[in-house]
């Protein structure tokens, strides 16, 4: 997978990570689950369609967006 992973966005990785111990978070409701900030509804908009990598104002991580389907009955 790395491979396939732009280099500018490895770097960003790794220099987050290094820093905070992880360089990557889920982005969920709006909101970046490794520090709890809301994001802009723009940006998050654009992590959903899955347009982009994009690091999370406040903390750094790359975010990333996974459906999660609901439990089934």
């Amino acid at each position: 997978i790395v491979t396939k992973l732009p280099s500018m966005t490895l770097r960003r990785y790794d220099q987050v990570r290094q820093k905070r111990g992880t360089g990557i978070a889920r982005a969920l409701d709006g909101r970046c689950l490794a520090c709890h900030v809301s994001l802009p509804a723009m940006f998050y908009q654009k992590l959903t369609r899955g347009e982009a990598f994009e690091q999370c104002p406040s903390c750094g991580r790359v975010l990333y967006f996974k459906i999660v389907p609901p439990p089934s009955a």
